[in-house]
């Protein structure tokens, strides 16, 4: 099975860290162990962001010659994909490419993580919802990372199309953690961009719930960078030294390390599709404190892996890590729970399983 992989948000090969970009090298990861050739068919992005509409008119255009461009490279290399699968299409960033491409080539088109979104029928989007929608549409599978994703497709599924439940999933690291509060020191870590929007909205809350803390003896280390950096640091002024800002981290394995030493994974989540840090942060047992909102709870079990808060009563934030913070056997419950919860549900081998499945029945 040779597979075309595409990634019209963001290619796996671009140079800016994300769960988008993490999730894209996952999933080719995935397929790479059981398909015969897994390729990278476009690095061309469609994403648009302030709605523009010439803009979107513009990268129609730019999505037509690439696939011209593809068509005949397929052709005269006599080297046809047998599947066409996209990561990540939505309104913002449709696949402008694989419909045509899967159409001409008469081969299956299948996505993961496809979002609808019936409020941008009208509007600055309405040229790439209506793009987004026709792509979707065309989809022999879906694979849905969320539920509320699946209540969406489900409500206008084509009869031919079929939905399949891929859980977020990560490859568990090999790493041995070092939990204990040997110091008494409780090691406090988040793992975040630093942009505008909703991620500048977290790190605000964030930043307040740290301001509640009872008389706990406790450090932040903030693994993160971006174009609102400044206004982030300025946040955690007031707490000195105990914040330390350790920039941006590629390298997974220190990035793990500093997970690995660390005792309560917290990042309020606002909008989060689903946020694959926390499913890294739960493989390396740390418990999770956020909010109970979008994606979150697709990952984080209340109770069961970590403490969410009303996401009216982002408040409630400070209560649960205060209460954290105080009872070392519930720490320590949650710990175990939450790598259990990682092996068991969201491990790359048990995706490969899933995909292999799918695709599989799909070819036969």
């Amino acid at each position: 099975m040779k597979v075309a992989f595409y990634a019209p948000l963001k290619s796996p090969n671009h140079p800016t860290p994300s769960g988008d970009r993490t999730l894209a090298r996952q999933l080719m990861s995935c397929l790479s162990d059981f398909c015969e050739e897994v390729t990278l068919a476009s690095e061309c992005r469609s994403l648009e962001k302030r709605g523009d509409e010439q803009r979107q008119k513009q990268l129609i255009d730019s999505a037509e010659t690439e696939t011209a461009r593809l068509l005949e490279t397929y052709q005269n290399q006599g080297q046809t994909p047998d599947i066409w699968f996209t990561y990540h299409l939505y309104y913002k960033a449709p696949d402008l490419i694989g419909p045509s491409v899967s159409k001409a080539l008469n081969i299956p088109y299948v996505a993961a993580e496809a979002s609808r979104a019936p409020k941008r029928a009208t509007g600055p989007w309405q040229l790439f919802h209506k793009k987004a929608e026709a792509a979707i549409d065309h989809a022999s599978i879906i694979f849905h990372l969320t539920k509320r994703d699946r209540e969406c497709l489900e409500l206008v599924r084509p009869e031919h199309q079929r939905l399949v439940h891929l859980p977020p999933f990560i490859e568990p690291p090999d790493v041995p953690s070092s939990h204990g509060l040997k110091d008494k020191t409780i090691r406090l870590i988040t793992i975040a961009m630093m942009r505008s929007g909703d991620k500048m909205a977290s790190y605000t809350i964030l930043a307040n719930t740290l301001t509640e803390l009872a008389n706990h003896n406790w450090i932040l280390d903030i693994i993160g960078d971006g174009p609102s950096s400044d206004e982030v640091h300025q946040l955690f002024k007031p707490f000195s030294s105990r914040v330390k800002f350790l920039g941006k981290i590629e390298d997974i394995n220190q990035k793990n390390a500093h997970l690995s030493s660390s005792d309560i994974f917290i990042w309020p989540g606002i909008n989060e599709a689903f946020g694959l840090v926390y499913l890294e942060a739960q493989a390396l047992g740390l418990p999770v404190i956020a909010l109970d909102t979008a994606g979150v709870p697709e990952v984080v079990s209340e109770g069961e892996t970590g403490l969410l808060a009303d996401p009216l009563k982002p408040a409630q934030m400070a209560q649960n890590l205060n209460r954290l913070m105080e009872d070392n056997a519930l720490r320590s419950q949650l710990s175990r729970r939450a790598t259990t919860h990682i092996q068991s549900q969201h491990t790359k081998e048990k995706a490969t399983a899933i995909l292999r499945e799918s695709l599989e029945h799909l070819k036969s």
